[in-house]
């Protein structure tokens, strides 16, 4: 609930936000795999006073396993 409130007041304070999600790498080995998903999120917000735009880049990394077939 915390999340989506200052979700909330970001928008109505004029943030925006756009997260760009890549195609996802997949590296299996047997009945296991790791999945790798690069990501970045642009923001543009007001910083005392001052309009900025940020970019963040990060990745996301999932452990896959196969179970019953």
């Amino acid at each position: 609930p915390q999340f989506v409130e200052r979700c909330r007041a970001a928008v109505n304070a004029g943030q925006r936000s756009k997260h760009h999600i890549l195609p996802s790498y997949v590296r299996v080995a047997g009945d296991r795999a790791i999945g790798e998903t690069s990501i970045v999120i642009h923001v543009r917000q007001d910083i005392g006073g001052v309009a900025v735009d940020m970019s963040s880049h990060g990745r996301f990394l999932d452990r896959l396993e196969k179970h019953d077939g």
